[in-house]
């Protein structure tokens, strides 16, 4: 007969000390190969959040805690907890959802972050959309120029939620620079998916062939829908590169 199923992790919110954190409880009677909390902030939309991953501390035998930063007290935080077993099961918690300032706690200091990727943070920040005119495909790192690595995906298409979290909301006069490289002469689309009426904005480049990294400004006027110009980075949920050959990103961040 196969082994039994752990049982469900158990994950809930807790507010102490103007602090929200997590506690996690898991099935002591098997032992972990790694645990993982994923938290998102403020959008109610499933489909388009943002999922941070944070590090969990053990406190004892079957029980693990975290604490989370909080940028919107007023706005729901979203969390589930993953844990994979040595013996090969790998279980979720159900989502917990909480408004933070229910639990006595108010916003920490919103720190915004310039930076919005770079090849060192891997591929989870990154997903590949699927579609009626798009391939099947998955992420990988790549080495590019100067030996440094970007990302792509074997369908030609990354999409990130990234723009929309609170710490990486673009400034109204803010330019969005992205360091790409190509082999061959393409054009590249960059497509917005903005507000709650899921309208699309674009903005095409073209990227030529050189031994080096291209560099890429993108401004809220480039980008254009049935509209008009895109009209605020703050209306953002998705961001999509889209290409017909492979392009790698090596960074993304705000200028």
């Amino acid at each position: 007969m196969g082994a039994d199923l752990p049982s469900t992790p158990e994950l809930e919110s807790k507010g102490s000390q103007n602090q929200l954190y997590y506690d996690l409880k898991i099935d002591a009677g098997e032992d972990p190969e790694y645990v993982r909390l994923f938290v998102a902030y403020a959008q109610k939309n499933s489909a388009f959040r943002n999922w941070r991953k944070y590090d969990l501390e053990m406190v004892g035998e079957d029980e693990y805690i975290c604490k989370v930063s909080v940028p919107l007290p007023d706005e729901p935080v979203y969390a589930f907890a993953t844990v994979k077993y040595k013996n090969g099961f790998c279980i979720s918690t159900a989502v917990d959802k909480v408004i933070p300032k229910s639990l006595g706690v108010n916003a920490a200091v919103l720190n915004f972050k310039r930076l919005i990727y770079d090849s060192s943070m891997g591929l989870s920040d990154f997903i590949v959309l699927s579609g009626a005119n798009k391939k099947d495909g998955r992420l990988v790192l790549e080495k590019g120029p100067f030996d440094l690595e970007g990302i792509r995906s074997t369908s030609n298409s990354l999409t990130t939620f990234r723009l929309a979290d609170p710490q990486f909301i673009g400034k109204p006069d803010g330019v969005l620079q992205l360091s790409l490289y190509s082999a061959t002469i393409q054009k590249i689309s960059f497509n917005i998916t903005a507000s709650d009426k899921l309208l699309k904005y674009s903005c095409i480049k073209e990227l030529s062939p050189q031994n080096a990294w291209s560099k890429v400004a993108l401004s809220l006027i480039d980008f254009r829908g049935d509209k008009g110009a895109l009209s605020s980075w703050s209306e953002i949920l998705t961001f999509e590169i889209e290409s017909e050959n492979a392009v790698l990103l090596n960074s993304m961040l705000w200028v």
